[in-house]
Protein backbone atom coordinates (compact mmCIF):
# COMPACT_ATOMS: atom_id res chain seq x y z
CA UNK A 1 0.00 0.00 0.00
CA UNK A 2 0.76 4.00 -0.73
CA UNK A 3 0.89 5.53 2.44
CA UNK A 4 -0.45 9.28 2.65
CA UNK A 5 1.37 12.09 3.62
CA UNK A 6 1.85 13.36 6.84
CA UNK A 7 3.25 16.19 8.41
CA UNK A 8 5.06 16.89 11.48
CA UNK A 9 3.92 18.93 14.15
CA UNK A 10 4.71 21.46 16.22
CA UNK A 11 5.08 21.41 20.39
CA UNK A 12 2.03 23.42 22.16
CA UNK A 13 1.41 24.65 18.37
CA UNK A 14 2.24 28.43 18.65
CA UNK A 15 0.72 30.99 16.77
CA UNK A 16 2.07 33.87 14.50
CA UNK A 17 -0.30 36.65 12.79
CA UNK A 18 0.17 37.41 8.85
CA UNK A 19 1.10 41.12 7.91
CA UNK A 20 -0.28 41.06 4.37
CA UNK A 21 -3.90 41.34 3.60
CA UNK A 22 -5.08 37.88 1.54
CA UNK A 23 -7.42 38.09 -1.75
CA UNK A 24 -8.64 34.04 -1.77
CA UNK A 25 -5.92 33.83 -4.94
CA UNK A 26 -2.97 34.87 -3.58
CA UNK A 27 -0.55 32.61 -2.69
CA UNK A 28 2.30 34.37 -0.78
CA UNK A 29 1.81 35.06 2.78
CA UNK A 30 4.09 37.42 4.98
CA UNK A 31 4.44 36.87 8.58
CA UNK A 32 5.33 38.30 12.05
CA UNK A 33 7.83 35.30 13.69
CA UNK A 34 8.87 33.01 11.14
CA UNK A 35 9.83 30.73 14.41
CA UNK A 36 6.60 29.67 14.69
CA UNK A 37 5.88 28.11 11.22
CA UNK A 38 7.88 25.09 10.59
CA UNK A 39 9.71 24.08 7.58
CA UNK A 40 7.92 22.79 4.39
CA UNK A 41 5.92 21.13 3.30
CA UNK A 42 3.56 21.37 6.29
CA UNK A 43 0.11 22.20 6.95
CA UNK A 44 -0.78 25.28 8.45
CA UNK A 45 -4.70 26.84 9.55
CA UNK A 46 -5.39 30.63 9.06
CA UNK A 47 -7.76 32.34 11.52
CA UNK A 48 -7.83 29.41 13.51
CA UNK A 49 -9.63 31.06 16.01
CA UNK A 50 -13.01 31.81 13.58
CA UNK A 51 -15.43 28.97 12.74
CA UNK A 52 -14.58 29.99 8.89
CA UNK A 53 -10.56 28.80 9.15
CA UNK A 54 -8.84 27.26 6.00
CA UNK A 55 -6.35 24.56 6.16
CA UNK A 56 -3.04 25.49 3.44
CA UNK A 57 -0.83 23.65 2.24
CA UNK A 58 3.16 25.29 3.31
CA UNK A 59 4.72 24.60 -0.13
CA UNK A 60 8.01 26.86 0.54
CA UNK A 61 9.48 28.66 3.39
CA UNK A 62 11.99 31.25 2.92
CA UNK A 63 12.17 33.19 6.64
CA UNK A 64 9.01 34.72 6.67
CA UNK A 65 7.69 34.79 3.65
CA UNK A 66 5.65 31.52 3.07
CA UNK A 67 4.66 30.46 -0.40
CA UNK A 68 1.31 28.05 0.14
CA UNK A 69 -1.33 26.20 -2.06
CA UNK A 70 -4.66 28.00 -0.70
CA UNK A 71 -8.01 25.66 0.44
CA UNK A 72 -6.35 22.79 1.45
CA UNK A 73 -9.27 22.20 3.36
CA UNK A 74 -11.86 24.95 3.82
CA UNK A 75 -12.96 27.78 1.80
CA UNK A 76 -10.04 30.06 0.14
CA UNK A 77 -11.44 33.37 1.33
CA UNK A 78 -9.93 36.94 2.27
CA UNK A 79 -7.84 37.52 5.35
CA UNK A 80 -7.02 41.00 7.01
CA UNK A 81 -3.57 41.40 8.54
CA UNK A 82 -2.89 40.57 11.94
CA UNK A 83 -4.64 37.41 11.43
CA UNK A 84 -3.39 34.12 12.84
CA UNK A 85 -1.63 31.43 11.45
CA UNK A 86 -0.25 28.67 13.49
CA UNK A 87 0.46 24.88 12.45
CA UNK A 88 -2.99 23.08 14.35
CA UNK A 89 -3.87 19.77 14.30
CA UNK A 90 -6.15 19.55 11.68
CA UNK A 91 -8.74 17.32 10.02
CA UNK A 92 -6.30 16.23 7.30
CA UNK A 93 -3.78 15.34 9.80
CA UNK A 94 -6.22 12.82 11.64
CA UNK A 95 -7.79 11.36 7.72
CA UNK A 96 -3.84 10.51 7.06
CA UNK A 97 -3.15 9.40 10.43
CA UNK A 98 -6.61 6.94 9.92
CA UNK A 99 -6.46 5.94 6.27
CA UNK A 100 -2.77 4.68 7.21
CA UNK A 101 -3.07 2.87 10.22
CA UNK A 102 -5.85 0.93 8.68
CA UNK A 103 -4.00 0.48 5.67
CA UNK A 104 -1.18 -0.71 7.56
CA UNK A 105 -3.52 -3.38 9.78
CA UNK A 106 -5.56 -4.36 6.42
CA UNK A 107 -2.35 -5.61 4.75
CA UNK A 108 -1.24 -6.85 8.02
CA UNK A 109 -3.83 -9.44 7.82
CA UNK A 110 -3.26 -10.76 4.68
CA UNK A 111 0.74 -11.60 5.57
CA UNK A 112 -0.15 -15.34 6.24
CA UNK A 113 -0.15 -16.52 2.52
CA UNK A 114 3.64 -14.96 2.24
CA UNK A 115 6.15 -16.51 -0.21
CA UNK A 116 9.29 -17.59 1.86
CA UNK A 117 10.74 -18.12 -1.86
CA UNK A 118 10.21 -14.38 -2.18
CA UNK A 119 13.72 -13.42 -4.58
CA UNK A 120 16.02 -11.40 -2.74
CA UNK A 121 17.07 -7.68 -3.88
CA UNK A 122 20.64 -7.21 -5.15
CA UNK A 123 20.40 -3.36 -4.26
CA UNK A 124 18.51 -1.38 -1.99
CA UNK A 125 16.30 0.28 -4.35
CA UNK A 126 15.17 -3.04 -5.55
CA UNK A 127 14.33 -3.84 -1.39
CA UNK A 128 10.91 -1.88 -1.83
CA UNK A 129 7.51 -3.39 -2.51
CA UNK A 130 4.89 -3.68 0.59
CA UNK A 131 5.29 -5.60 3.98
CA UNK A 132 4.09 -9.11 1.97
CA UNK A 133 7.08 -8.96 -0.24
CA UNK A 134 9.34 -7.84 2.71
CA UNK A 135 8.21 -10.91 4.87
CA UNK A 136 8.61 -12.69 2.34
CA UNK A 137 11.94 -11.99 1.37
CA UNK A 138 13.02 -12.38 5.16
CA UNK A 139 11.43 -15.74 5.68
CA UNK A 140 14.07 -16.45 2.36
CA UNK A 141 16.99 -15.38 3.88
CA UNK A 142 16.54 -17.05 7.22
CA UNK A 143 16.69 -20.24 5.19
CA UNK A 144 19.98 -18.88 3.31
CA UNK A 145 21.28 -18.79 6.66
CA UNK A 146 19.82 -22.01 8.06
CA UNK A 147 20.77 -23.80 5.55
CA UNK A 148 17.39 -25.66 5.60
CA UNK A 149 14.22 -25.62 3.25
CA UNK A 150 11.79 -24.15 4.94
CA UNK A 151 12.47 -20.39 7.59
CA UNK A 152 10.44 -22.09 10.52
CA UNK A 153 13.37 -24.96 10.81
CA UNK A 154 15.86 -24.88 13.37
CA UNK A 155 19.10 -25.29 12.16
CA UNK A 156 21.62 -27.62 12.77
CA UNK A 157 24.45 -25.55 14.80
CA UNK A 158 23.09 -22.05 16.32
CA UNK A 159 25.28 -19.12 16.32
CA UNK A 160 25.82 -19.91 19.93
CA UNK A 161 26.32 -23.27 19.81
CA UNK A 162 29.17 -22.93 17.29
CA UNK A 163 31.34 -19.83 19.02
CA UNK A 164 30.73 -23.38 22.11
CA UNK A 165 32.08 -25.31 19.96
CA UNK A 166 35.07 -23.39 18.82
CA UNK A 167 35.69 -22.02 22.42
CA UNK A 168 35.92 -25.86 23.69
CA UNK A 169 38.25 -27.27 20.71
CA UNK A 170 40.86 -24.59 21.63
CA UNK A 171 41.14 -25.82 24.60
CA UNK A 172 43.65 -28.65 23.99
CA UNK A 173 47.26 -28.10 24.97
CA UNK A 174 49.11 -29.41 21.69
CA UNK A 175 48.93 -26.82 19.53
CA UNK A 176 49.12 -29.00 16.36
CA UNK A 177 46.21 -31.19 17.50
CA UNK A 178 44.51 -27.76 18.41
CA UNK A 179 45.17 -26.48 15.22
CA UNK A 180 43.82 -29.29 13.14
CA UNK A 181 40.60 -29.30 15.35
CA UNK A 182 39.67 -25.88 14.91
CA UNK A 183 40.02 -26.16 10.94
CA UNK A 184 38.02 -28.98 10.83
CA UNK A 185 35.50 -27.74 13.21
CA UNK A 186 35.47 -24.17 11.65
CA UNK A 187 35.02 -25.93 8.01
CA UNK A 188 31.91 -27.48 9.02
CA UNK A 189 30.58 -24.76 11.15
CA UNK A 190 31.08 -22.27 8.09
CA UNK A 191 29.16 -23.83 5.98
CA UNK A 192 26.18 -23.72 7.90
CA UNK A 193 26.25 -20.18 9.91
CA UNK A 194 29.74 -17.96 8.96
CA UNK A 195 32.17 -17.02 6.86
CA UNK A 196 35.72 -16.26 8.27
CA UNK A 197 37.86 -14.33 6.59
CA UNK A 198 41.77 -15.04 7.10
CA UNK A 199 43.69 -11.90 7.90
CA UNK A 200 47.43 -11.76 7.51
CA UNK A 201 49.59 -8.53 7.66
CA UNK A 202 52.67 -6.72 9.22
CA UNK A 203 52.93 -4.85 12.73
CA UNK A 204 55.74 -2.99 14.42
CA UNK A 205 57.87 -4.60 17.20
CA UNK A 206 59.17 -2.61 19.76
CA UNK A 207 60.83 -3.72 23.37
CA UNK A 208 59.57 -1.74 26.25
CA UNK A 209 60.56 -1.92 29.86
CA UNK A 210 59.27 -0.32 33.22
CA UNK A 211 60.71 3.04 32.52
CA UNK A 212 63.07 3.91 29.63
CA UNK A 213 63.63 3.39 26.32
CA UNK A 214 65.80 1.18 23.53
CA UNK A 215 68.66 3.12 22.05
CA UNK A 216 68.60 1.76 18.50
CA UNK A 217 67.20 -1.50 16.84
CA UNK A 218 68.83 -3.36 14.14
CA UNK A 219 66.13 -2.57 11.19
CA UNK A 220 67.02 -5.64 9.46
CA UNK A 221 66.86 -8.15 12.12
CA UNK A 222 63.38 -5.72 13.23
CA UNK A 223 59.83 -7.04 11.71
CA UNK A 224 56.74 -8.49 13.17
CA UNK A 225 54.15 -10.62 10.91
CA UNK A 226 50.49 -11.87 12.29
CA UNK A 227 47.89 -13.95 10.44
CA UNK A 228 44.72 -13.78 12.18
CA UNK A 229 41.50 -16.90 11.46
CA UNK A 230 38.36 -15.37 13.83
CA UNK A 231 39.67 -14.88 17.09
CA UNK A 232 42.67 -17.49 16.45
CA UNK A 233 45.84 -15.05 16.14
CA UNK A 234 49.58 -16.23 15.52
CA UNK A 235 52.34 -14.06 15.75
CA UNK A 236 55.66 -14.19 14.65
CA UNK A 237 58.57 -11.20 15.26
CA UNK A 238 61.86 -10.29 16.18
CA UNK A 239 63.77 -7.57 17.51
CA UNK A 240 67.64 -6.46 17.28
CA UNK A 241 69.31 -4.30 19.34
CA UNK A 242 72.36 -1.67 18.53
CA UNK A 243 71.82 -0.47 22.03
CA UNK A 244 69.83 -1.47 25.13
CA UNK A 245 69.89 2.75 25.45
CA UNK A 246 67.69 3.83 28.59
CA UNK A 247 65.83 0.56 29.59
CA UNK A 248 65.01 -0.04 33.10
CA UNK A 249 62.80 -3.03 34.72
CA UNK A 250 60.96 -6.00 33.41
CA UNK A 251 60.74 -6.37 29.58
CA UNK A 252 57.47 -6.79 27.60
CA UNK A 253 56.34 -6.27 23.86
CA UNK A 254 53.10 -3.83 23.82
CA UNK A 255 50.53 -5.62 21.35
CA UNK A 256 48.52 -3.51 18.71
CA UNK A 257 44.65 -2.71 19.38
CA UNK A 258 43.78 -5.11 16.61
CA UNK A 259 46.00 -7.94 17.80
CA UNK A 260 45.25 -7.57 21.48
CA UNK A 261 44.77 -10.53 23.63
CA UNK A 262 41.33 -11.52 25.52
CA UNK A 263 42.62 -12.77 28.55
CA UNK A 264 42.02 -16.37 30.82
CA UNK A 265 42.07 -19.92 28.69
CA UNK A 266 42.91 -21.50 26.65
CA UNK A 267 46.82 -20.37 28.05
CA UNK A 268 49.12 -19.15 25.13
CA UNK A 269 51.40 -21.63 23.19
CA UNK A 270 54.73 -19.35 22.81
CA UNK A 271 58.12 -20.24 21.86
CA UNK A 272 61.33 -17.23 22.20
CA UNK A 273 64.70 -17.67 21.55
CA UNK A 274 67.39 -14.88 22.79
CA UNK A 275 71.20 -14.79 22.09
CA UNK A 276 73.03 -11.99 23.67
CA UNK A 277 71.86 -12.07 26.79
CA UNK A 278 73.26 -12.92 30.26
CA UNK A 279 70.44 -15.32 32.19
CA UNK A 280 70.20 -14.95 35.77
CA UNK A 281 71.41 -17.29 37.95
CA UNK A 282 69.26 -20.68 37.79
CA UNK A 283 67.39 -19.99 35.20
CA UNK A 284 68.36 -21.44 32.14
CA UNK A 285 65.20 -20.87 29.56
CA UNK A 286 63.10 -18.13 28.32
CA UNK A 287 59.29 -18.74 27.61
CA UNK A 288 56.39 -15.84 26.54
CA UNK A 289 53.41 -14.89 28.64
CA UNK A 290 50.47 -12.77 27.65
CA UNK A 291 49.69 -11.16 30.79
CA UNK A 292 47.41 -8.09 30.01
CA UNK A 293 45.71 -7.20 27.20
CA UNK A 294 47.74 -5.41 25.22
CA UNK A 295 51.67 -6.83 26.23
CA UNK A 296 53.25 -9.89 25.82
CA UNK A 297 55.53 -10.39 28.80
CA UNK A 298 59.13 -11.95 28.46
CA UNK A 299 59.99 -14.15 31.43
CA UNK A 300 63.30 -16.48 32.27
CA UNK A 301 62.44 -19.75 33.83
CA UNK A 302 64.45 -22.50 35.76
CA UNK A 303 64.56 -24.58 38.32
CA UNK A 304 61.23 -24.87 39.13
CA UNK A 305 60.41 -21.21 38.91
CA UNK A 306 60.34 -18.25 36.97
CA UNK A 307 60.90 -14.50 36.62
CA UNK A 308 60.20 -11.65 34.89
CA UNK A 309 63.68 -10.41 32.30
CA UNK A 310 64.88 -7.52 33.08
CA UNK A 311 66.31 -5.24 30.84
CA UNK A 312 69.57 -5.48 32.95
CA UNK A 313 70.28 -8.70 30.85
CA UNK A 314 70.62 -7.77 28.06
CA UNK A 315 73.80 -6.52 25.59
CA UNK A 316 73.22 -4.05 22.72
CA UNK A 317 73.76 -6.96 21.03
CA UNK A 318 70.63 -8.80 21.99
CA UNK A 319 68.60 -10.01 19.16
CA UNK A 320 65.25 -11.87 19.95
CA UNK A 321 63.32 -14.40 17.90
CA UNK A 322 59.23 -15.63 18.73
CA UNK A 323 56.30 -16.86 17.89
CA UNK A 324 52.90 -16.82 19.88
CA UNK A 325 49.74 -18.37 19.14
CA UNK A 326 46.51 -17.40 21.48
CA UNK A 327 42.69 -15.84 21.07
CA UNK A 328 42.09 -12.40 20.41
CA UNK A 329 39.38 -9.97 21.55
Amino acid sequence: MELKAMYKGMVNSPETVITNALSDVETVIYIQSDTAIPEAPNLLVIGGNLASAETVKLVQKEGNKLTVERGFQGTAKSWPANTSIARNFTEADYAALKANITGINEELETQADFDQNEELPTADAEGKGGIKKTIGRFANMIKNITGKSNWWEKPAVTLEGANTAMNSMVKQTDFNARAAAVDASLNSITQEVIKLTPESGTWTVELKATSGAVGGYNTTNTAGTYFKVGKKISLWGRIGLTSVGTLVGGLYIPLPSSLYFRGGNPVPIADIRIVGITLPTGMTDFYVVVVTTDQIRIDAKGGGSSAQLQASYLTNTSDLIFSIDYLGD
